[in-house]
């Protein structure tokens, strides 16, 4: 006989870095699972077969306040008494799931990135309204936290949660090859930063390759560059690359979906340089053993930028300012003094609590004693 969970899951999609966390759920927790089906998206998705507590697809809508269609069929599923639901203040299907579950005595937790910066006055109406409608909240990271709390929102029903990506199968990947392969493709020994990502204008990539030629010119100290990706960027970047002759320097390897090479790359570069909003990139790069370095403003991160510890992980340099960010890997790269024990750091970070398996005991914790 089958047996029935009272536990619902209500989410935007099935991306393909989740699966092993909504895996851990379905084993562990005996969720149930919807998903938004949304087959346009730029991220990849994963089996949804692979869950047996797959229930059936949402149909999004598209706009400033949209929807997920279908949505209703799980609320008012007599079997459901826990939601873990998208937190998504302009998402009309999840407010009628969290008023709906006030009124019917039903428990709710948001998964979101949270409130983390003012908006206009009608968005700060929103979201003041609508964090206080779930029973509890599991941000992705301390910043936003502590932005809610300042806006009074309860702390005692705010657990971070983090992130993460495919733990197990990165682990695996972690060892160092004998292969020399910066120095194969670049002919010298000079370091190497990387990126890896759509190559977006809103990343300022140009940023490091003007960096770059700042650190010849002005430091004296030359870099190799590794450029992981492919996106609407790259035609420029190429113009900016020959312009200040860095095409022996700059690595254009395209998009790489194949884990074995990524780890490789990652592996032997010394530094993930990421002059716009990073997210998923920095537990990627520490995950691999790279510190980072990226932007200080905090409000236009992604949640992930919490990995870096500056001075020990990483650093962060002035927004958009390419002098600071020039001198910023400057300083970094000449005062790392032993690359094994900083990657043992940067692995720390990652074991410690941006994993699937933290997660999951974030959500049990949760679901034991604050709901």
């Amino acid at each position: 006989m089958e047996n029935k969970t009272d536990i619902c899951c209500i989410f935007n999609y099935y991306a393909i870095y989740r699966a092993p966390i909504y895996q851990l759920m379905d084993k562990e927790l005996g969720c149930d699972f919807y998903f938004g089906d949304n087959p346009g998206s730029k991220i990849k998705a994963a089996n949804y077969e692979a869950l047996k507590g797959f229930k059936g697809f949402l149909k999004p809508t598209f706009g400033l306040f949209h929807r997920l269609k279908g949505t209703h069929t799980a609320v008012m599923n007599p079997q459901y008494k826990k939601y873990i639901a998208i937190g998504d203040p302009y998402c009309l299907s999840i407010w009628w799931l969290l008023i709906w579950s006030r009124l019917s005595g039903k428990k709710t937790i948001l998964w979101t990135h949270g409130w983390y910066r003012d908006g206009k006055w009608i968005q700060n109406i929103i979201n003041a309204l609508f964090w206080r409608l779930p029973n509890h909240i599991m941000p992705y990271g301390n910043y936003a936290r502590n932005y809610m709390i300042e806006k009074g929102i309860n702390p005692n029903k705010m657990t971070c949660i983090y992130n993460s990506l495919d733990y197990d199968a990165e682990l695996k990947r972690r060892s160092i090859v004998s292969e020399d392969l910066m120095r194969n493709h670049f002919g010298n020994d000079y370091p190497v930063l990387f990126f890896i990502g759509r190559l977006i204008h809103s990343k300022r990539l140009d940023l490091i390759i003007t960096a770059m030629k700042i650190l010849e010119q002005k430091y004296e100290m030359k870099v190799n560059c590794v450029l992981i990706g492919d996106g609407p960027a790259k035609e420029d970047l190429i113009t900016l690359i020959i312009e200040n002759n860095l095409n022996e320097r700059v690595w254009l390897y395209g998009a790489c979906y194949d884990e074995d090479e990524i780890s490789q790359l990652i592996n032997h570069s010394d530094l993930c340089v990421s002059p716009g909003n990073i997210g998923l990139t920095a537990i990627h790069s520490l995950t691999y053993g790279s510190p980072i370095i990226t932007g200080d403003d905090f409000s236009h991160q992604g949640p992930e930028f919490e990995v870096i510890q500056p001075g020990v992980t990483g650093n962060f340099y002035k927004q958009d300012d390419v002098e600071d960010l020039a001198k910023t890997i400057k300083e970094w790269l000449s005062n790392v003094a032993d690359r094994e024990t900083l990657r043992k750091t940067c692995y720390k970070v990652i074991d410690d609590k941006w994993n699937p398996y933290y997660q999951i005991g974030v959500l049990k914790t949760i679901m034991a004693t604050k709901i």
